[in-house]
């Protein structure tokens, strides 16, 4: 994933012409443009926001994770230093 967050990071949306797609740089948000065939524009917008959207949700989950693993990591060091002072 990953290796696509430069394009799923925000949606993209339709652009000026009717074969014009634009899209933002994570580094900057600076806007780029994409020339496609005009019939399936609407289509590929569709299928970019629906992988931007679960890009999204897979960015939360793996912020989840990391929280996660600290908490179990600061639990198990309180546990192993109860042990030594029982």
């Amino acid at each position: 994933m990953e290796n696509y967050s430069a394009i799923l990071w925000q949606p993209w949306k339709a652009g000026l012409y009717e074969d014009m797609i634009t899209g933002a740089w994570a580094e900057d948000g600076n806007e780029y443009n994409l020339s496609v065939p005009p019939q399936l524009r609407d289509m590929i917008i569709s299928l970019q926001n629906q992988l931007a959207k679960e890009y999204q949700e897979f960015e939360h989950k793996k912020e989840q994770l990391e929280t996660l693993k600290k908490e179990v990591e600061r639990a198990r060091l309180r546990f192993n230093d109860r042990r030594y002072f029982d």
